[in-house]
């Protein structure tokens, strides 16, 4: 029992080792492809459903990845298609010109093929196919490689703010400058993972805000020393108006569905043209409870399949169309929701001019006909609207997170 728990915690350390496909989206060339939706980059794109196919009837035919540096290579992962290679070598290079063969397949099925290496370096990595499994080409829908920096490698493989990976982040930039949430003065606590699981690294926290902190890593074989530094500042912005659904005490309620916050929020019910919407829309749009409430820190915007009669008009359809009561001419919007989606609806998260001429919206109510849009100043508008039938009674989106606009300081 011992020595097979020894083997299996072995295994998973390789296993985390070499957790990362180094090859994913990665430039890549072949010696030939069947048609342009059949290139060298779908095999390196991560989706099943694309492949590349070289011309038929033709030895040798090739495909090979630039990993873009030098890496030690752990495992190498093909994913055939039908037409696959009965005999193929997996080569690797450091120029793309020059290759080493080290792998050789000689009675190849197809299917997937899994193949692992110890002490294989290389910047270039090549299926090289020299007998055909079929009367086809090849056609490969995935290759993967694994692997990491060599020992003299000191780059880090991702840096995380409060768990969050830093956006923008590559292994060669060392450099960063990053803006606080709004309101935040505390130093983030930054961690970081190493591109060779070896190498080690220490980080000296900013003191204060603004700040840097800084991650200085040493290479396996302690050669090369690497420094990457995160510039801390304040937000440039300040909230000036926000709507975050939770339970105020007052407003909104935790357990009850709740109307919206009428000071926020207008409800846009008029027909801007006598008789219905534009775009072909089949509903009403209501103030009732029943097409939009606020319930447990999330707004909802419901479109019900019913017969509903307003304004001298009966439609088969009711939803919501909320106008902010807010405008402002230079800032941020953050706003984050779930949206439905499916043949029968149109959901939508608008941002339109204050002096956009529709009648009956809030800013311009019941003047002249629809206009169009002007970005001069700014308000928000959630409008989830019919087309056509949906294929359910009903649906709902959802804006689970606070609705904020921020302004420049």
């Amino acid at each position: 029992m011992r020595i097979i728990y020894h083997l299996s915690f072995l295994f998973l350390l390789i296993q985390y080792a070499f957790a990362q496909n180094i090859a994913l989206n990665k430039p890549s060339y072949a010696s030939s492809t069947e048609n342009t939706s059949q290139e060298s980059v779908f095999a390196f794109d991560g989706n099943f459903s694309s492949r590349w196919a070289s011309n038929w009837g033709t030895e040798p035919q090739w495909i090979y990845v630039d990993l873009q540096q030098e890496f030690n290579i752990g495992q190498v992962k093909i994913f055939w298609e039908a037409a696959y290679a009965k005999q193929y070598q997996i080569q690797l290079s450091m120029d793309g010109t020059n290759w080493n063969t080290i792998f050789t397949e000689s009675n190849g099925n197809g299917g997937e093929d899994h193949h692992s290496f110890s002490n294989q370096s290389g910047r270039y990595l090549r299926i090289y196919n020299t007998l055909r499994g079929t009367n086809y080409g090849y056609s490969i829908y995935e290759i993967q490689v694994y692997g990491q920096d060599p020992a003299d490698s000191a780059r880090l493989s991702s840096i995380h703010i409060n768990d969050t990976p830093l956006s923008g982040f590559s292994a060669q930039t060392t450099s960063y400058t990053y803006s606080l949430p709004i309101g935040e003065t505390n130093v983030p606590t930054v961690t970081a993972s190493t591109a060779n699981t070896n190498a080690t690294y220490s980080i000296v926290n900013a003191s204060s805000i603004p700040g840097t902190t800084t991650i200085t890593v040493v290479s396996e074989d302690t050669t090369q020393t690497m420094t990457y530094s995160i510039a801390f500042q304040q937000s440039n912005y300040a909230l000036v108006w926000s709507d975050e659904f939770d339970d105020d005490g007052t407003t909104y309620l935790s357990g009850v569905d709740n109307p919206i916050d009428d000071s926020k929020w207008f409800h846009q019910t008029i027909l801007p043209n006598g008789w219905g919407w534009y775009n072909n829309e089949q509903q009403h749009y209501t103030n009732r409870i029943q097409n939009s409430y606020v319930s447990d820190g999330t707004l909802k915007i419901v479109a019900k399949k019913e017969t509903f009669n307003d304004q001298g008009h009966t439609k088969q359809y009711t939803s919501a169309r909320l106008n902010s009561k807010f405008a402002f001419t230079y800032g941020v919007v953050e706003i984050r929701a779930k949206l439905p989606t499916g043949v029968g609806t149109w959901p939508a998260i608008w941002t339109l001019g204050k002096n956009i001429n529709e009648n009956g919206a809030y800013w311009q109510p019941i003047i002249k006909l629809f206009a169009g849009n002007s970005f001069l100043s700014v308000i928000s508008e959630l409008a989830p609207i019919i087309q056509f039938s949906p294929t359910t009674a009903s649906f709902m989106i959802t804006v689970p997170m606070p609705i904020i606009v921020l302004s420049p300081i």
